[in-house]
């Protein structure tokens, strides 16, 4: 405390709020210390002759929920200055909110669960982020990219693309909280995250990206909206899909007609592999006919060559056509007998080459389905618990 230190007006208190800034030591302070920076505040203030004090709420063993410092201007009364205060409400204060000058518009804190990696992620809260309707929240989903990021077990998972989300959404001045999943089964949880929004209550959104397989498979990470009931599987569709139905019912319609194309789906792969497997037997025989159509030609090719004298003596009428024929006919039975079955192979050919193009044809109905733009990847699991963290 300093004997000098004096009531000043208003002005003079925010020259030297901006002359004295310690909210770079308060965000770069990974704990919350309301008491420190309120005390540190306060002997800076009474130093350049500033008359405050400080005042404390919601305490509980001597400890206070936050600290401010209060100073009596001469224009405009108390004004009470928080440094550290971070989500704070009106509720949290024992002075008059409008009167507060809350002095950090964000703040980082780590998320409240660890990543696959054992790791917490941090994430950066703002101040001024608040609920936005749903179709705004789509558009900010629409250019947001954290859906493309590979999903690389256990080094970025999850918890990494949810607080990804959440940095991104805040930073944008949107309101955006944590959900963790407990499953029934044993199998690992999941985390997504949670928008209170404007026209549709608290809608869940899931960015979680795809991993390399399923990448160099065709498939497309999406932004999916994620339907939660107790008791059942966790659900979620692409946000792009949906319309804005957020109803269990709704996903459970969806993914009735996703089971039946899946069905469909199954069933074509398999006569994917039967046609490959009577394919791969029709090259095999078209081989085989080839390498017994080489013989059977080189073999007629070396008969003749080796009996052209015989074949001269005909054609000199030295011996007669009976005799030349009786000769040929007992002496070419040793040649190997040309296959039979080339009419059996070409129509065996013609059938692979309708069941071809029927395939291509059941191939592009299937990935230009309605159900194919639904389809999704999550975790398959009961729903134990729902945990969600507003920091």
């Amino acid at each position: 405390m300093y004997r000098n230190a004096t009531n000043v007006p208003y002005n003079n208190l925010t020259t030297f709020l901006e002359a004295n800034d310690i909210e770079p030591l308060v965000y770069a302070d990974p704990v919350y210390r309301p008491v420190e920076y309120a005390a540190l505040l306060h002997d800076k203030a009474e130093a350049g002759g500033i008359n405050c004090t400080i005042i404390g709420s919601g305490i509980t063993s001597d400890m206070p929920a936050n600290a401010v410092v209060a100073f009596l201007t001469t224009d405009r009364g108390m004004v009470y200055v928080d440094p550290t205060a971070m989500n704070v409400s009106q509720n949290n204060y024992i002075v008059p909110f409008d009167s507060i000058k809350l002095l950090r518009d964000w703040w980082t804190t780590p998320t409240p669960w660890e990543d696959y990696a054992d790791q917490y992620v941090t994430i950066k809260t703002y101040r001024n982020a608040t609920p936005v309707s749903y179709d705004e929240l789509i558009a900010f989903l629409n250019n947001d990219n954290t859906e493309d990021r590979l999903y690389v077990l256990p080094a970025y998972t999850c918890v990494d693309y949810s607080a990804n989300l959440y940095n991104n959404a805040e930073a944008k001045g949107i309101k955006c909280g944590l959900v963790s999943i407990v499953f029934k089964e044993q199998i690992p949880g999941h985390a997504f995250n949670a928008f209170p929004t404007t026209d549709k209550g608290i809608v869940y959104i899931d960015c979680t990206g795809i991993n390399s397989t399923y990448m160099m498979e065709g498939y497309v990470a999406t932004d999916n909206n994620v339907y939660l009931q107790a008791d059942d599987e966790l659900g979620e569709l692409p946000d792009n899909q949906t319309n804005g139905n957020l109803s269990y019912a709704f996903y459970a319609d969806r993914m009735e007609r996703i089971g039946i194309f899946t069905a469909k789906l199954d069933q074509y792969n398999k006569d994917v592999e039967a046609y490959n497997a009577s394919g791969l037997a029709y090259e095999a025989d078209v081989r085989n006919y080839n390498a017994q159509m080489d013989r059977h030609n080189g073999a007629v090719a070396a008969f003749n060559s080796q009996n052209q004298d015989k074949y001269q003596s005909y054609l000199n009428h030295e011996i007669s056509y009976d005799d030349y024929m009786n000769w040929y006919n007992t002496n070419s039975a040793k040649i190997p007998a040309a296959p039979g079955n080339g009419g059996s192979l070409d129509y065996r050919k013609q059938n692979l080459d309708i069941e071809y193009i029927q395939l291509n044809n059941r191939k592009s109905e299937l990935m230009n389905s309605e159900e194919m733009k639904w389809i999704t990847f999550n975790p398959v699991g009961t729903i134990a618990s729902v945990s969600v963290y507003w920091p």
